[in-house]
């Protein structure tokens, strides 16, 4: 044989010889893959150590791995592991089993430490295993056969590059467990028809049952447009960055225009948290019948009361882009800054003495907030009502006694909301802010719907001040450093959704770390 052609053939098989992506069946259905599992973990034991909270045992990665093996600590984390769904084939003549088909099963790729052994869980459902070139390779098949082909799995490439990620053939999956979900949870919703004491249902439960119908509906027939789901999650420093890109099978036909969010988002104070959400998805939200879905949670009188009044929902027509900041600190107390573009200033602001008339009551009962006009127009002076002096001193820590809550123009189409003190100044010049970072990143390529920026640590803060104004005797105390920030964005494109997650995992780590503390010395 010529030299040439055995140059040729080892080049060949070194370039398919791809372990552990060669072993990737190529009727994969979904696929997850960890890169360097054993710096991952390095992370978050670091955090765990210089936050001071207590490190997680076992950790995250081996807690998921757990599910498939009786040791994820055999497993060699410095290589990849890869979780796989593939679907199950029917040996000839079996005859199908239940009424959705065989189902698809899962198959783990790893390597295994030096003089350990990876052992499958029995709720695995993995009964094949085997070792090629050095990986363990188990499967929820009655055999594994090897791939022939030249050619990768075209999962992988749909793949992101990330330290952990995942891509999933959405379509293929819903073709098969969408017709099990609708069932299930068709049962599910009928079972909210309940009858009460009196054996009767009443209309309030009706009318719960028919909005969770609705919305399941509305839920299951966005999954039934989806292609593919793909997440990837990297680790830049203590900074967990996550990102989920969904693939529609149908092509949106969208103008991208994030000015106007941008500019308002600069404009705003820095405060504990900004967001900022499109006039559609604002819109989206208020067609939800979200009071008749909490008359059937039994959980619903814990969560704060409703305010998607009709004069709300009216109001929110006329907007269009709008941001928001919320803010807590001994100086000012509560503050909130809202900005919002509207198609009409003049018939927004005749509209909002009508939503403030809906909440009154509200305000009153829930909040013990009430709100008396002023003479100046679309401005009210806010009181809070107290039942004793503790209640009071308390209530004026959050809303000092010259606050008020005014609705303004601001240039042509733009109204802007404010409550806080009166020499307090809710809008700045344009400058970067902390929600302004968050949309710059795609305000070219994402109509964005929503983006928010948080510090928790901010509001840990302004908590503990107020509570000590509240209470000098209050021996509370927070750290202004470091910060605990995450960030959320969410999006279209023109192929699909996007959705970004960020979180400062050290810095929130290290305020949980602080809250205990604090919570333990008020119990001694």
């Amino acid at each position: 044989m010529k030299i040439q052609t055995l140059i040729a053939l080892f080049l060949s098989s070194v370039a398919v010889a791809e372990h552990p992506y060669d072993f990737v069946p190529d009727d994969a259905l979904a696929i997850l893959v960890i890169k360097d599992g054993r710096s991952i973990n390095k992370i978050l034991k670091s955090i765990n150590e210089q936050s001071g909270l207590a490190s997680a045992k076992p950790n995250i990665l081996e807690t998921y791995l757990s599910q498939f093996v009786k040791d994820p600590s055999a497993i060699d984390l410095s290589s990849e592991a890869i979780i796989i769904v593939e679907p199950t084939k029917l040996a000839k003549g079996q005859n199908p089993t239940g009424m959705f088909g065989p189902m698809p099963h899962f198959m783990v790729i790893c390597k295994e430490k030096i003089g350990q052994m990876v052992e499958t869980t029995v709720s695995s459902g993995l009964k094949t295993t085997t070792t090629v070139d050095g990986w363990f390779i188990a499967t929820g098949a009655s055999e594994w056969t090897p791939r022939n082909s030249n050619e990768l799995s075209p999962i992988l490439d749909k793949l992101p590059e990330s330290q952990i990620s995942s891509t999933v053939k959405f379509d293929s999956l819903w073709s098969q467990f969408g017709p099990i979900v609708q069932m299930t949870g068709g049962m599910a919703v009928g079972m909210l028809n309940k009858p009460g004491p009196d054996g009767v249902v009443s209309p309030e439960t009706k009318k719960g049952a028919a909005a969770a119908r609705k919305a399941f509906g509305t839920l299951t027939a966005w999954c039934s447009t989806v292609k593919d789901l793909s997440i990837g999650i990297d680790f830049d420093g203590f900074t967990v960055v996550a990102n989920l890109d969904a693939k529609m099978k149908e092509q949106f036909d969208l103008t991208i225009d994030n000015k106007s969010i941008e500019e308002m988002a600069s404009l705003l104070t820095v405060s504990s948290m900004q967001y900022a959400m499109s006039g559609n998805l604002t819109r989206m939200l208020m067609e939800m019948d979200i009071e008749s879905l909490r008359n059937i949670s039994s959980s619903a009188e814990y969560g704060p009361p409703t305010i998607l009044t009709n004069s709300v929902k009216a109001l929110s027509v006329l907007v269009e882009d709008n941001v928001v900041s919320y803010g807590l600190d001994k100086k000012n107390g509560f503050t909130l800054t809202g900005l919002s573009d509207v198609s009409n200033q003049n018939k927004y602001l005749e509209d909002v003495s009508a939503v403030l008339d809906d909440f009154s009551g509200m305000l009153r009962n829930e909040y013990s907030v009430e709100l008396i006009p002023t003479n100046s127009p679309y401005t009210w002076d806010v009181k809070m009502i107290g039942t004793d002096a503790e209640d009071l001193r308390v209530m004026q820590a959050v809303i000092h006694e010259d606050d008020q809550l005014s609705f303004q123009k601001m240039g042509n189409n733009r109204v802007m909301m404010s409550l806080g003190p009166q020499s307090w100044r809710p809008l700045g010049p344009p400058r970067s802010t902390p929600l302004s970072q968050v949309i710059r990143k795609y305000v070219e390529g994402v109509d964005i719907d929503f983006a928010m920026s948080v510090d928790a640590r901010s509001f840990a803060v302004g908590f503990a001040d107020v509570a000590r104004v509240a209470n000098p005797n209050d021996t509370i105390s927070i750290g202004l450093s470091p910060s605990a920030k995450m960030s959320l964005l969410l999006g279209r494109t023109n192929a699909g959704g996007v959705i970004e997650i960020q979180a400062d995992l050290f810095g929130l780590s290290t305020l949980i770390s602080e809250l205990n503390e604090v919570k333990n010395s008020s119990i001694d």
